[in-house]
């Protein structure tokens, strides 16, 4: 599979269920805009936040594995650029596709730290389990198997964004 647009592979998909661009936001529950597709379809908008991705699979029923991340480029002055190496003018983001592989453990706004086995988290007090997807929007920071700060956020509402200079955590 090569290189393509997300609004191209959306479509695709789209297509593929029979549905309109109207379709597809009643089906999001008008939390996505008819126009919105629209925009994506034309690539006048090319990289969807990852809440919108989730949503527009949620409404076509397919799993987050079928979405071919990897593969969809931007224009601009970044040519041939995948979705994961997108970078803005401060860092990259942290995904949530990310947590399986490179997190060992998180902690969160509410002050738990969940240590990351695959796609759960146990909370290290309680054993509490919980999806990674159920996770990733309370997540404050998160440390890789060296003991190192990869990303963080400041507010709740910000982006999970990978830090530039990787900082050793004291284990607690």
């Amino acid at each position: 599979m090569g290189d393509y647009f997300f609004g191209d592979w959306l479509k695709e998909q789209r297509e593929r269920f029979k549905l309109t661009q109207k379709d597809l936001s009643v089906k999001t529950k008008g939390k996505i805009s008819q126009s919105v597709i629209s925009m994506w379809e034309k690539r006048v908008v090319e990289i969807p936040s990852l809440n919108n991705v989730l949503e527009i699979i949620k409404a076509l029923d397919i799993s987050i594995n079928s979405v071919p991340f990897n593969h969809f480029k931007i224009t601009g002055n970044k040519e041939s650029v995948t979705y994961f190496q997108r970078g803005d003018i401060l860092t990259e983001r942290f995904s949530l596709y990310d947590l399986p592989s490179k997190a060992n453990s998180v902690k969160t706004f509410c002050g738990k730290t969940y240590e990351v086995k695959g796609f759960v988290g146990v909370e290290t007090k309680t054993g509490e389990v919980k999806h990674i997807t159920d996770l990733y929007y309370d997540v404050r920071s998160v440390v890789d198997d060296s003991s190192l700060l990869t990303a963080k956020r400041k507010n709740k509402d910000d982006e999970l964004r990978k830090v530039k200079k990787k900082k050793r955590i004291k284990e607690s």
